[in-house]
């Protein structure tokens, strides 16, 4: 369980890998890029709504928003 402000590591993770920009990625989740910068720096709670939008947007399943780094590279191993 994440602790209350540690921000969701996997949103970044999959904007970058996606080649998003902060600003490309909230345009099209439909919110600002100072919200987005927020709540992937942990200072503003992730509402159930953006969780939603931000996982469309990326085209991953939600649970991907909220995996480590460590947890990821496995799976992606995995799948070579």
């Amino acid at each position: 369980m994440r602790a209350m402000g540690q921000p969701p590591k996997g949103i970044r993770r999959q904007r970058l890998l996606a080649g998003l920009r902060l600003h490309d990625l909230a345009e099209k989740a439909g919110m600002s890029a100072t919200t987005l910068s927020r709540i992937e720096r942990g200072e503003r709670t992730l509402a159930e709504e953006e969780r939603r939008a931000l996982a469309v947007a990326l085209d991953v399943p939600e649970a991907e928003l909220f995996e480590e780094a460590s947890d990821m590279d496995r799976s992606t191993e995995q799948g070579r």
